[in-house]
């Protein structure tokens, strides 16, 4: 089994509503929903992010629905 590392980060309220805008999740989703939201878009992007931002909300909306 492996081991997985976790960290705890804090992002400020106008970076949550830019994720939730994005992703189009509404802003009072749970923390749960937020994280996991942030955690999606550091995996798909990580640092060679080439896409805009209408092209990433319209990949993702299907998923968050």
């Amino acid at each position: 089994m492996s081991k997985f590392e976790t960290r705890r980060i804090t992002i400020s309220y106008f970076a949550a509503v830019k994720v939730c805008k994005l992703l189009n999740i509404p802003i009072d989703c749970k923390p749960q929903t937020l994280g996991s939201a942030v955690e999606k878009l550091i995996f798909e992007l990580g640092s060679s992010c080439t896409s805009s931002e209408p092209e990433i909300a319209n990949r993702q909306q299907s998923e968050f629905s």
